[in-house]
């Protein structure tokens, strides 16, 4: 009786075993140590953002580990809450983390990193009209602040195919993949398209230039790219302080003078071996300076004089927020590409 009743809680173990090894490696669930304190960002500006830290191996005090990710599986490493901090564009934080139930956000990194370039003439929006133009990524977050800030200026605009002629009286809008700006080019007078690869393009494209700063169109505080953190860590303000200091020092000087390493970095954390749209060729000081990378917070972390970073408000913050996400909604898009009930978003 006594070897039988072995035998059976020996198979109850061993059952168990498998099925807990069965559970952490099924797709979508946080990464098996829990120990681990994961900071997730999108390629691109958010990636430079975060740059140094990964140059500098910055553990925070927890051992930290950074991952970078291409922009489209950005949400997935919050809906699987292997997140423990992570740079979300601001639709989808609204989205994701407006409740403020299971994350919190602490700083904007990127603060509008839009340009419209182009062999065109015009300077202003209204110029824009009865003309073509293509918008990198139409359906993300390039395509919809651009809508908003035609739809804020009470300029009409459309969306048509590229083979279509332009609709006299409104912007028509063509939508193209983030890696054909510069193919765009040539065949538009007009392209949306954010930095870096704006300058990379414009730089390469015979005729061309920069002809509009969308942020400086929407007015200053274009909230952009946004950093939230797990509430498990709301506590801890010793780490989000360190995190958000450690982020500050990323300034312009700095990427520039250690682009190669920064872009190697990004690189060699980069999820699944995955290589970062960067080149650090291809950076230069204005790329860098327009891809806006701050931290602009409500928190004050002690920042050092030299560090890149602006406080506001926690009011004024909200502000900035809500402006953005309440221009998005009123695009009255389907599915709507913002949550308005962010009450518990902000820190």
């Amino acid at each position: 009786m006594k070897k039988l009743l072995t035998l059976l809680l020996s198979a109850i173990v061993l059952a168990f075993s498998v099925f807990a090894v069965g559970c952490s490696q099924a797709p979508g669930n946080p990464p098996q140590n829990p120990s681990d304190f994961n900071i997730y960002t999108p390629d691109g500006a958010p990636a430079l953002a975060l740059s140094k830290l990964m140059v500098e191996n910055e553990t925070l005090g927890v051992d930290a580990k950074y991952n970078v990710v291409n922009a489209t599986n950005i949400r997935d490493y919050i809906v699987n809450g292997s997140a423990d901090i992570a740079i979300l564009p601001i639709t989808a934080a609204s989205k994701l983390c407006g409740t403020g139930t299971n994350y919190k956000m602490i700083a904007s990194v990127t603060n509008g990193n839009l340009f419209v370039i182009g062999k065109g003439t015009g300077t202003t929006l209204a110029d824009l009209v009865g003309k073509k133009v293509a918008v990198a990524n139409l359906a993300d977050f390039p395509g919809i602040a651009f809508r908003a800030l035609l739809n804020n200026n009470d300029i009409e605009f459309t969306t048509i195919n590229d083979t279509d002629s332009a609709v006299s009286g409104k912007v028509s809008l063509v939508g193209i993949a983030g890696n054909a700006v510069k193919a765009s080019l040539d065949a538009y007078d007009y392209v949306v398209a954010p930095q870096p690869v704006a300058t990379v393009a414009v730089n390469s494209t015979a005729g061309a230039s920069v002809l509009m700063d969308i942020q400086q169109l929407w007015g200053g505080n274009m909230v952009q790219a946004v950093a939230v953190v797990k509430n498990t860590h709301y506590n801890n303000t010793t780490l989000i302080h360190k995190f958000l200091k450690a982020v500050a020092k990323t300034t312009n000087s700095w990427l520039l003078e250690n682009k190669t390493d920064a872009v190697n970095a990004i690189n060699a954390n980069f999820v699944g071996g995955a290589s970062s749209t960067l080149n650090a060729n291809t950076l230069n000081a204005q790329s860098i300076a327009g891809s806006n990378i701050k931290v602009v917070t409500a928190i004050s972390a002690d920042f050092g004089a030299n560090d890149n970073y602006t406080i506001l408000s926690k009011s004024h913050l909200e502000t900035a927020v809500n402006n953005i996400i309440n221009s998005f909604a009123a695009l009255n898009l389907t599915p709507s590409p913002v949550d308005t009930n962010i009450s518990g978003l902000l820190w």
